[in-house]
C-alpha cells in the first residue's frame, strides 16, 4: 500500500514510518463523521475496521429487522449508533448523555444490538471515570450494559475491554482486570483501547515501563485519536518525564484543539514545572470546555495554592462546597487534592476515606502515582489506604 500510494521505495518500513496508520487513522475518523452527519441518510456504510486495512461495505436495509448476534444491519440503529460513538468521544458531559439517548434509540429499534449496549457501557464508564456522577450510579449500569453486549456476541472484544476496565478502576481486582486486558490482546491485538486502558491499569500498579509501553502501542494503533494522545501524557506526567508529556498534550491539541482533557493534563505540566501563570490559563481553557467539570475547578485552587494565592485557593473551594450543597455531584477525590494544595492532611485523608468508601475510580487511576499527592505519602494513612485498594507494588 505504501509503496503504491505513498510513493514510498522498496526499503519502506512501516515499523519506522507511521503513514499508513496515520492516513488509515484519518480515514476512519472521516467516515464515522461523514455518516454520524452528512451522510447519515446513507444505505452503502464503508467500516475500516482498527488493526487493519482492508474495508468492510455493508448495505443497511431497514427491511431487516432480525435480532440476532451482533446485527449490524437495520439503517435506522446503524445510523443512532454511529452518532452515538461521534458524540462520545467529545468527553464532555453534553455530549456523553447525547451518544447515551442515541445508544438508547438503537437498542429501540433493535434490541439485539450488541454494539449499542456496549455504547452504553463506554458512556457510564465514561461518566464515572471523568466525574460526572458518583461511582455507584455509573459504573455497575456499565456493568450491565457490558454484559449484556456479551450475552448477544460473547467474542466482542470491546465489551471485554470495558469489563476489565471496570475491574480495574472501580472494583480494584488487578487479577481480574490483568487477566482481561490480556484476553482482549489475544483476541484483538490491534483493538487500541485494550492497550490503552491496560496501560493505565499497569501504571497504577506500580509498572510504569509496561504501562508507557501499552500506551504507545495504543498511540501507534490510533494515531489521531486525542484520548489516546492525552492518556500517554498523563503516563509521561505522572513518571516525571514532563517534557514528553508537553509533546504528546500538542499531538492531541493539535488533532482536537478544543479537547478538554488535553488542556488539563497540559495544565498539570505546567504546575509541575512551577509555571502557575501557564497552568492557570490552561486550566481556564479546560473549566470553559468540560463546562465546569469538578476536577478542572479543583485542580485551578491547587495551582492557586501552590503559587501561594490561598485566597483564590479558598475561594474555589467555597464554589465546590456550593456545589455539593446544591446536591452536585463533586468528587470527594477532587476535594482531597485541594486540602493537599492548602496543605491540610487531616482533612486530605478524611475526604480520601470518603473516595475509598464510594470506590472512586480516581483511586485506581491516581492514589500512587499523581505527584500532587507526594505531601501526603509518607503518612502511614497513605500506605494502609493504599494496601486497601490493593495497589501496592508487585
Amino acid at each position: 500500500m505504501a509503496l503504491a500510494v505513498f510513493d514510498k521505495d522498496a526499503n519502506f518500513d512501516p515499523r519506522l514510518d507511521p503513514i499508513v496508520r496515520v492516513e488509515a487513522g484519518r480515514l476512519r475518523l472521516r467516515l464515522l463523521e461523514y455518516y454520524a452527519e452528512a451522510g447519515a441518510e446513507e444505505t452503502i456504510v464503508i467500516d475500516l475496521p482498527r488493526g487493519g486495512y482492508v474495508p468492510n461495505f455493508r448495505v443497511l436495509d431497514p427491511a431487516r429487522r432480525s435480532v440476532g448476534v451482533g446485527n449490524t444491519e437495520d439503517l435506522a440503529a446503524g445510523r443512532f449508533y454511529l452518532k452515538g460513538r461521534y458524540f462520545w468521544g467529545k468527553r464532555t458531559a453534553a455530549d456523553l448523555a447525547k451518544a447515551a439517548e442515541y445508544f438508547r434509540r438503537a437498542l429501540a429499534i433493535n434490541s439485539g444490538y450488541a454494539r449499542a449496549y456496549l455504547g452504553l457501557a463506554d458512556c457510564y464508564a465514561i461518566l464515572g471515570t471523568f466525574g460526572f456522577v458518583p461511582p455507584r450510579e455509573a459504573y455497575p449500569r456499565a456493568k450491565a450494559a457490558a454484559t449484556a453486549a456479551l450475552k448477544i456476541d460473547p467474542q466482542l472484544a470491546e465489551a471485554h475491554t470495558t469489563l476489565a476496565t471496570l475491574s480495574a478502576l472501580y472494583e480494584w481486582d488487578r487479577d481480574a482486570a490483568g487477566a482481561g486486558f490480556r484476553r482482549v490482546i489475544d483476541m484483538r491485538s490491534g483493538y487500541a483501547f485494550a492497550h490503552q486502558m491496560y496501560g493505565v491499569s499497569l501504571l497504577a500498579w506500580q509498572r510504569p515501563e509496561e504501562g508507557l509501553a501499552a500506551l504507545k502501542t495504543a498511540e501507534q494503533l490510533e494515531p489521531l485519536a486525542p484520548m489516546i494522545e492525552t492518556q500517554l501524557a498523563a503516563g509521561l506526567y505522572v513518571t516525571g518525564r514532563n517534557a514528553e508529556a508537553e509533546e504528546a498534550c500538542r499531538a492531541a491539541l493539535e488533532l482536537e484543539p478544543d479537547f478538554w482533557p488535553a488542556h488539563y493534563f497540559q495544565a498539570l505540566i505546567c504546575e509541575q514545572e512551577c509555571r502557575y501563570e501557564e497552568a492557570i490559563q490552561e486550566l481556564g481553557k479546560a473549566i470553559e470546555l468540560s463546562a465546569g467539570n469538578p476536577q478542572t475547578i479543583g485542580s485551578l485552587a491547587h495551582v492557586y495554592a501552590s503559587a501561594g494565592e490561598r485566597s483564590e485557593a479558598c475561594r474555589l473551594f467555597k464554589e465546590l462546597e456550593s456545589r455539593r450543597c446544591r446536591s452536585d455531584y463533586v468528587p470527594p477525590f477532587v476535594m482531597a487534592l485541594v486540602r493537599t494544595g492548602l496543605l491540610d492532611k487531616d482533612a486530605a485523608f478524611e475526604c480520601l476515606e470518603h473516595a475509598y468508601h464510594e470506590r472512586s475510580p480516581y483511586l485506581g487511576l491516581w492514589l500512587t502515582t499523581e505527584p500532587r499527592l507526594e505531601f501526603l505519602r509518607s503518612d502511614d494513612r497513605f500506605r494502609n489506604l493504599v494496601a486497601r485498594t490493593s495497589l501496592r507494588a508487585g
